[in-house]
Order: C-alpha cells, then sequence, then structure tokens
C-alpha cells in the first residue's frame, strides 16, 4: 500500500512502508518498525520531474504515480545517487514513457546503470548538471544541485528553494515509524529520536565518520547551511522533517551527534554555488 503526499508546492512523496527486519545495512540492527521509502515529483506547467524511482518493489505505485500526474507533460528524472534504493527503477520507467530526458550530477551516465527490455523506446542523452548549479534549463530554476557534506560514492543533494526543500538522499533518515499508522511527516519535535539514534544510523551508512576529520566536515557543514534555509527535509528512506523549527532542530541534532560542539574558531568553507539561491 503506498500514499502519495504533497511535502511542499508542488512537490509530493511516493511513500512506500517497509518492515524493518534487519535485511537493510543503513538500519542499526537493534532498530524495529518501519521505514518509508520515497520517490519525489516535481512538478511545473510543462514537466513533471521525478526524483529517484527506487526500488523495483515499488514501482508499480510511483509508476501509478506518474500516470496519474504526467497529464501529456514532459517527463525527467533526477538521479541522486548511483544506488539500487534510487536506481533500480530506472530501466522501467525508461520502459514506460517516451522522450523521458535523465539528468544527474553523478559522474556516472544513468543510461550506464540501467537493463532495459524496450531499447526501442527513444529518449535524449542524458544531460549533465554540475554541483551549484541550477535545473533551470529544464524549467526548474528554484532546483539546485549540492554537493553533499556526508556521502558515499556518486552523490548528489537537489536544494528547492521555492519550497525550501532538501533533498538529502540517504542523509537524514534516522527517523523510523514504530506502527504503519504513524506519520509519514514529522511536525513537532515530541517524540523525535535523541541524537544517539541519529548517530548510530547514520554510521550505519558511514561508518568512515568514526575516524573523520570533524573540524574539516563542521567548516563544510556551516559552509552548505549558511547558504541555504531548509524547512523541509526530505530523504529517500526514513520520516519527512517538516516545518521551519523542527527541520532546523534536526538539523543541529545531527550535527551535534555527528560532529560535536561547535568550535568557537572553525572557519566556514565556501561550497560550489556560483548565482545566488533564492
Amino acid at each position: 500500500m503506498y500514499k502519495v503526499i504533497e511535502i511542499a508546492e508542488r512537490v509530493s512523496a511516493v511513500a512506500n512502508l517497509v518492515k524493518i527486519d534487519g535485511r537493510v545495512s543503513w538500519v542499526p540492527p537493534d532498530v524495529t518498525g518501519f521505514e518509508p521509502y520515497y520517490t519525489y515529483l516535481v512538478e511545473s506547467d510543462e514537466t513533471l520531474l521525478v526524483i529517484d524511482p527506487g526500488m523495483v518493489v515499488h514501482w508499480p505505485a510511483v509508476h501509478a504515480a506518474i500516470e496519474e500526474r504526467l497529464a501529456g507533460r514532459r517527463l525527467m528524472v533526477f538521479n541522486t545517487r548511483s544506488e539500487l534504493e534510487c536506481i533500480a527503477s530506472l530501466g522501467r520507467l525508461m520502459d514506460s514513457f517516451d522522450n523521458v530526458q535523465t539528468i544527474t550530477s553523478c559522474p556516472l551516465n544513468p543510461f550506464d546503470l540501467m537493463h532495459r527490455k524496450q531499447p526501442q523506446r527513444m529518449h535524449p542523452p542524458s544531460a549533465y548538471v554540475g554541483f551549484g548549479e541550477s535545473l533551470q534549463d529544464f524549467g526548474f530554476a528554484h532546483l539546485h544541485s549540492l554537493r553533499p557534506v556526508i556521502k558515499m560514492l556518486g552523490t548528489s543533494w537537489l536544494y528547492d528553494s521555492r519550497g525550501k526543500v532538501l533533498f538529502s538522499t540517504d542523509c537524514f533518515g534516522g527517523d523510523f515509524l514504530a506502527t504503519p499508522d504513524e506519520p509519514l511527516v514529522r511536525t513537532t519535535l515530541e517524540g523525535a529520536p535523541d541524537k544517539a539514534q541519529l548517530r548510530a544510523t547514520m554510521l550505519a551508512k558511514f561508518d568512515w565518520l568514526e575516524n573523520a576529520d570533524t573540524e574539516l566536515l563542521r567548516r563544510f557543514w556551516d559552509g552548505l547551511f549558511d547558504q541555504i534555509d531548509v524547512e523541509v527535509i526530505a530523504p529517500t528512506h526514513g520520516r519527512i522533517q517538516s516545518g521551519k523549527l523542527v527541520a532546523s532542530q534536526v538539523l543541529n541534532d545531527y550535527s551535534d551527534a555527528l560532529l560535536g560542539p561547535v568550535g568557537k574558531s572553525a572557519e566556514r568553507v565556501t561550497v560550489e554555488r556560483p548565482d545566488p539561491i533564492n
């Protein structure tokens, strides 16, 4: 069973719940409950943009949501990471629709990451967007590709300056559901996971953080988040965080959990952003 929920202006999440059973490496082994997985849909008058078509098991839900909303518009897809929970359904998407424009900030061409059953369906070459650049050429001037502070492999974040949404892919997803009936979006800090859980969840995926130079990471972290105003944190999996107060506190909690207290003399590192994000 899936749900489609609106998380910002013309931004929706196609959500599928997965019972946590110890088989997923990025969830700590002592965690129980349910983990939401998302594919995001961003709309303009002319285009429907799919952010990460997701797992094959969830493709029927994602396919249905796309067909319901496409309404004759151009279809585009942006992959934030070259990992299966983001791109496993990419071949199915390309086999289901014509003239799909793929966009990425990752070093690997999306066409090299999928197996297609219907190669006769024609699509334009994939387009590359560098870190700090917007998707203005594709009708989404308010979407900006960002270099992640924390990542594995080829990864990018997207930032929606209109809705103040950070599409954080495999970061900031450590808020799980105890039951399938709980909200998919956190709008209050009541019952939020503590810093120990946030740290454990991030280390399950990014184990290199244990030995990282956190002073350097802090400078990159502050250099990025000083430049963007985040009111919605939209990860690939884990509960969505919504509201200025909630998003700000959650980012602070992750920062404290991973990087330690703020240093008094920390110098910000400027990240790629050639044009103002507004």
